[in-house]
Parts: structure tokens; sequence; C-alpha cells
């Protein structure tokens, strides 16, 4: 064992030797684009599913307003209008308003209708009925 640990060293020293660890400014500059780019790249990816989870909660913020704000317009605009009962009432009234003005005109024509068949004194069935004259008169008239 003792053996390879002197290999492993001794083949540490030879690399060190054929290349030595000195890093160039090209080098660390290259590096640090890199790692900046990452960066970045991980940075917009973080800010799209941000964005995704933003606009959905949005959404359906936006929803749940319009629907409460549709809800309270139908409300109040239903409350301007009377209630069943109040409709129920006044359609049981204009029947029966409607029914008392039938009975009466029923009872009218029954009287209008009965003196036709008993004969008037002064009617001696001859006469005619006067003839009214026209609206619109005829040429030479």
């Amino acid at each position: 064992m003792h053996f390879a640990l002197h290999w492993l060293q001794a083949a540490a020293q030879a690399r060190n030797a054929a290349e030595p660890h000195t890093i160039t400014y090209i080098d660390f500059l290259t590096v640090t684009l890199t790692a900046i780019c990452v960066l970045l790249a991980a940075l917009g990816f973080i800010v799209a599913v941000v964005a995704i989870i933003g606009y959905r909660d949005i959404k359906a913020a936006a929803m749940k307003a319009g629907r409460l704000a549709v809800e309270a317009a139908i409300e109040s605009k239903l409350k301007e209008y009377p209630d069943a009962a109040k409709i129920h009432a006044r359609y049981n009234a204009i029947d029966g308003f409607m029914n008392g003005i039938l009975r009466r005109e029923a009872l009218l024509s029954q009287v209008r209708a009965a003196p036709s068949g008993i004969a008037n004194a002064s009617n001696k069935g001859d006469d005619k009925p006067a003839k009214r004259p026209s609206r619109y008169p005829k040429k030479g008239e």
C-alpha cells in the first residue's frame, strides 16, 4: 500500500511539473462568464415559473372579482322589481276587475236584448229607418 501512495504522489508531482496550476486571465474570464450565464438562465427559469403561477392566480382572482361584481349588480337590479307575492296579488286584482266588467257586460246585453222582443206601440212596421247621409258625397250631389 505504501508503494501505491508513493506512486500517486509521484504521478501528481510529474503532472504538476508538466502543467502548472496557474490560471490565466482569459481562463478566469471564461469561467466567470460561464457561471454568470448559468445563473442568468436559472434566474430566467425561476422568473418564468413565478410568472406562470402569478398569471394563473391573477386570472383566478379577476374571475372571482368579476363574478362577485356581476352577482351584486344582478341582485341590485332584481330588487327594483316586485316580488312574486305582489305580482300575484296584482294579477288577482286585475282578474277580479275584468271578471266584474265581463259580468256587468253580460247583464247589460241581457237587458238590452229584452225589449227587442216586445213590439213598440208606435211602430206600425211600415216605418223604415232613416238612411244616414254618406260621408263622401257622390259626384253631382
